[in-house]
């Protein structure tokens, strides 16, 4: 049975035919809301309301709160990691993302962040706006300085540094060939434990594709370990690319950076919600 599939070539970002059909579509959608009465007025009521700094996301960590801004003044919205003090006091930025760019034509986003449980570490997702290609990036948060850890295609990290002293777990996934087709990337993940100032290409995997027969994880699915504070327990937990029911795992052999593998590690799966 043949099954037609027009739009085979969606998945090839290079194939001239998506611009031109993103182009067509475009122009057929600005053709019809740019007739619609009072859009345009509308529109720039709105974007003059957009003009101002917006906090996108707070974490807070003892006497500090750590904030991902937007300052909508600039031409392009602009991310940044900033700190402040719950009783009051100036923001101090911890990382403007477009430290990174080689030009002013390139510009990057950060992608999440996540800090650590005594408030001593920021972990920061960078990316190249548009690109979703993540390079974790690590600042101690005391003295704003960023450490020279970068870890890529990490698509998230549970809390740095501090969390098991120095170490953090990061989901990180395999970087695909150039002629990968689309569907690959993101793809056949694992929870690497990174310990602060070590070469990233030295991680261990310690849960994720691959890594166990007796827990079944599938290359689209997300696999992340939550280490408890002041506990000998890890969480791991793995997120389906398809609609399932998420499973927990639990283990007790994540400080040893090979949970998955270790032959005493009595993990159990179990249903969570």
């Amino acid at each position: 049975m043949n099954v037609p599939d027009p739009y085979r070539y969606f998945e090839n970002a290079h194939d001239p035919r998506l611009a031109t059909y993103f182009k067509q579509q475009n122009e057929y959608t600005r053709a019809l809301l740019d007739a619609l009465p009072g859009r345009a007025a509308l529109g720039a009521r709105i974007a003059a309301l957009g003009q101002c700094h917006r906090v996108d996301g707070r974490r807070r960590t003892q006497r500090r709160y750590l904030l991902l801004t937007r300052n909508g003044r600039r031409v392009r919205t602009r991310h940044r990691c900033t700190r402040a003090r719950i009783a009051g006091g100036p923001e101090k930025l911890l990382l403007d993302p477009d430290r990174f760019a080689h030009s002013p034509k390139q510009h990057y986003s950060i992608d999440y962040f996540s800090i650590s449980n005594d408030g001593r570490y920021v972990g920061v997702g960078v990316s190249e706006g548009g690109s979703e290609v993540t390079t974790l990036r690590i600042i101690d948060a005391r003295s704003g300085r960023l450490l020279p850890d970068a870890i890529e295609h990490a698509i998230y990290q549970r809390r740095p540094g501090a969390t098991m002293g120095a170490r953090s777990t990061t989901f990180v996934t395999p970087k695909q060939p150039p002629n990968a087709p689309e569907s690959a990337k993101d793809t056949k993940g694992v929870t690497r434990l990174h310990v602060l100032g070590r070469d990233p290409r030295r991680d261990p995997a310690v849960f994720g594709y691959g890594l166990s027969p007796r827990i079944p994880i599938a290359p689209e699915d997300a696999a992340f370990v939550e280490v408890l504070p002041h506990q000998r327990w890890a969480i791991a937990a793995v997120y389906h690319g398809v609609p399932k029911r998420d499973r927990g795992v639990r283990c007790t052999a994540c400080d040893r950076g090979r949970c998955a593998r270790h032959p005493g590690a009595r993990s159990q799966a179990t249903p969570t919600t």
